[in-house]
């Protein structure tokens, strides 16, 4: 009860003296600006944690091809691997689509392929990368050809994030596989 007859008192005194109200109006004004240069920081550290991320990862991709480029010279590995694959074109991002379509359609023709990769992204980090949803259907054989046929390729590609949903039988007992999620990742020239 102290409390609340204190501050109208306070209330009561800061109404009546114009410097009082001023200082309060700054105060104020002071808060809500505080308030905006922190959370337009607190954004911009957020920004800068992704770029970092980012810039990270692509280092990292960049030293796992340098490394397969001084196994290939040290003759560790086959040279005909490396000879077979190549850096696919920037042309040759929309068109992989097609590749991709043609080994996939076989499995599910109602595939959803599409491209995560921005425009801007692609050429900033020299790689595509492209979702794929599929709708399984007991076709697992077919699916495990179509990645064959995919590594066999002439392009160098990766399999970045890789997901299968499985649904429940009538039964209860038994799970098939359902629907597959992975992203392939076109490394570029």
């Amino acid at each position: 009860m102290a409390n609340h007859i204190l501050s109208k008192k306070t209330g009561k005194l800061i109404l009546k003296k114009r410097v009082l109200r001023i200082l309060t109006l700054l105060n104020v004004v002071f808060l809500i600006v505080s308030i905006v240069f922190l959370s337009l920081f607190l954004s911009y550290y957020k920004k800068v944690k992704e770029n970092e991320t980012k810039i990270v990862q692509t280092q990292q991709t960049l030293a796992d091809l340098q490394y397969l480029v001084e196994i290939d010279f040290n003759g560790q590995i086959d040279s005909d691997i490396l000879d077979e694959k190549s850096f696919a074109q920037y042309d040759e991002v929309i068109p992989f689509i097609t590749l991709l379509e043609s080994l996939f359609s076989v499995i599910d023709p109602q595939a959803d392929i599409t491209i995560k990769s921005q425009e801007k992204q692609i050429f900033i980090d020299h790689y595509a990368d492209y979702r794929i949803v599929l709708d399984m259907n007991e076709k697992k054989d077919l699916f495990l050809k179509a990645l064959d046929e995919l590594y066999n390729s002439s392009f160098i590609t990766k399999i970045t994030s890789f997901t299968m949903n499985y649904r429940q039988d009538d039964d209860g007992l038994t799970h098939k596989l359902n629907e597959v999620d992975f992203v392939i990742r076109l490394y570029l020239s």
